[in-house]
This record gives C-alpha cells, sequence and structure tokens, in this order.
C-alpha cells in the first residue's frame, strides 16, 4: 500500500494515531500484513512550527513524522527507515517484483506558503540512483506527493504547488527505467504518460473522497 501524503490535517500526534489504526484495519482486510510506504505531504509537517524562525527548521517541522517512522510511535513497525537528513526523509520498500521509492517534496513547502508548491531537489534523484542502481525488481515505482505536471484547470484557477524540478524527475524516468510515479497533492485523479529514448513512464495522480475525475 502507497501513501503519498497529507494523511494528516495539522500533523499532531493524534493523527498520527488515528492513521496508524486506520492502517492497520485496513491491512488487516487483506487477511495478512500488507507493508505499506508513506511520504510526507504539505498537512503533515507541523503547522505550529512551520510559522517559527529557528535554525532548525526543517527538522523541527518534521519532527511529529519522523516520531511516526521511529519506535515513538506504531507505525515504525511498517515503515522502513528514513534517511538521516530529516529534510528529505525519503523511503525505499521492496516487496517481491515491485521496487517503491518514496521521495518527500514538501521539504520546502508549508500548509499556506505563498507561492505554495512541492521540490524535487538533487538528492533526490541521487537516492533514486542509489536505490535503483542494482534492484532486481520487475517493476520500479517512485511515489511523491505533489504534481510534475499542471493540469488542465479551469482559465480562472492558478495552480502555482506543481513541484519545482519537476523536470529532474521526468528526465530521470527513463535512464532509471521507471515505470509508474505516484502522486497525491490536488485531489484530483490524473494521469499522463512520460516518453523518452523509447521508454515510457505512467503518471498517476491519486484522487480523494471529493476527487474531480480529470484524466
Amino acid at each position: 500500500i502507497v501513501l503519498s501524503g497529507d494523511i494528516t490535517s495539522v500533523a499532531a500526534p493524534s493523527e498520527f494515531v488515528q492513521a496508524d489504526a486506520f492502517m492497520r484495519e485496513l491491512s488487516a482486510a487483506w487477511g495478512t500484513e500488507v507493508p505499506y510506504l508513506f511520504i510526507p505531504g504539505n498537512h503533515d509537517l507541523s503547522w505550529a512550527v512551520s510559522e517559527l524562525e529557528t535554525p532548525n527548521y526543517t527538522s523541527l517541522r518534521f519532527a511529529s513524522y519522523i516520531a511516526a517512522a521511529h519506535e515513538k510511535h506504531p507505525f515504525s513497525t511498517h515503515w522502513p527507515a528514513p534517511l538521516r537528513n530529516p529534510g528529505l526523509v525519503s523511503h525505499s520498500l521492496r516487496n517481491g517484483k515491485v521496487h517503491v521509492v518514496g521521495l518527500n517534496t514538501a521539504l520546502n513547502d508549508d500548509y499556506d506558503k505563498q507561492p505554495h508548491h512541492g521540490s524535487i531537489v538533487a538528492e533526490h534523484t541521487d537516492y533514486l540512483k542509489q536505490e535503483l542502481e542494482n534492484t532486481t525488481a520487475s517493476y520500479r515505482v517512485v511515489a511523491i506527493h505533489h504534481h510534475l505536471r499542471p493540469p488542465k484547470d479551469p482559465a480562472e484557477w492558478s495552480d502555482t504547488s506543481v513541484a519545482t524540478g519537476a523536470e529532474s524527475l521526468l528526465h530521470a524516468l527513463s535512464s532509471l527505467e521507471i515505470d509508474i510515479v505516484l502522486h497525491g497533492h490536488r485531489h484530483q485523479l490524473l494521469s499522463f504518460r512520460e516518453t523518452k529514448d523509447n521508454w515510457q513512464a505512467h503518471v498517476f495522480g491519486a484522487g480523494s473522497m471529493l476527487s474531480l475525475i480529470h484524466i
């Protein structure tokens, strides 16, 4: 199970507890424990800390998330260990023929930042190369929160939340032979195919309970 972010509203510790209970129930529905991977969205960082000016700003913003991913919270029994860099908190999960790499595109985002956008940075693509270079999985999947291309919105809408640096990830899809990219954020069902150097990757945006169907 891949969670593309925003499983909480304001990243309160109690919300992670509720999310964990939900995931345990969902996992149990299969009759066996199903592994899952979660990468943070902009709602999964601390809103209160986001308004503070502090040298340890990034680490504090993701404090609840990181606590949930370690021994301080039941989620830690399901999640792979995050990177040491708390701003990236990327994950990698191998399960049979599938290798999923989760990247934190919310590292420079805020709940109400203007302009509001995600980020793809060099460390993300470096981590992808490191994880997928020697993988033997048949399917390579990347999970992120923010979208890589603006959807076809009505003219009166202005979407500034596309991940900056998106082209670097799109370019890497062919060289790393990535099959699927999963993202969330927009609360819309979105999809497109990215073709380069005879390689075709499929990009899918997850919806929500109030999704607009836009494919």
